[in-house]
């Protein structure tokens, strides 16, 4: 199976990438600073053998998620899935909890993205997104009780996570009247 992997360069997407590499998969990693794995004594043999590539980029400029999906199809043989696991560090504020800069950083990262994957190709890569539990108002009941209290902390992120939702439910073509959380903040 070919990935490419946007937001996967620490924490989950990074487990799940090298996961994906130690099952023979490749693995194109999308990452700001190229030299994040330098040192990665796990990812170092599979960058050494060919069987994941490293390209510069940031997963807020279209262009660069276009040229990276350009090199992980570079060879011909298409992208069977995309994971998309794009994560700010948060900072903590007292007026608002944690936040991340830009607040619409995961959003914006799937609608570049979804606008540069071509339309056409007979068979479409599977998108994995990484979210969070207790986003949308169904999935946030199913959370225990004293985790509430810490969701307040984080509602910044979590804003950005439910535009990501939104994003997905829209462009898997589900009817709109299922969407049942509103719409995302304006700045999201």
């Amino acid at each position: 199976m070919k990935v490419l992997a946007i937001g996967t360069s620490r924490n989950i997407g990074y487990f799940a990438a090298l996961s994906l590499l130690r099952a023979a998969n490749t693995v194109t990693f999308q990452l700001r600073n190229v030299s994040a794995f330098d040192e990665d004594v796990e990812i170092q043999p599979f960058v050494k053998s060919g069987q994941t590539k490293l390209v510069k980029g940031d997963a807020l400029v279209q262009e660069d998620v276009r040229t990276a999906w350009t090199e992980a199809n570079a060879d011909g043989v298409p992208v069977d899935v995309v994971l998309l696991s794009v994560g700010g560090t948060p900072k903590f504020t007292l007026s608002k909890g944690f936040v991340i800069n830009p607040p619409n950083l995961c959003t914006s990262s799937l609608v570049n993205l979804l606008s540069v994957i071509p339309h056409d190709p007979p068979i479409q890569p599977k998108i994995v997104a990484v979210t969070s539990n207790g986003v949308t108002a169904d999935s946030h009941e199913s959370i225990p009780f004293l985790a509430k209290g810490f969701y307040a902390l984080i509602s910044v992120p979590h804003a950005d996570k439910l535009g990501m939702e939104k994003v997905i439910h829209w462009s898997a073509g589900w009817p709109k009247e299922s969407w049942k959380d509103g719409d995302p903040e304006a700045h999201i």
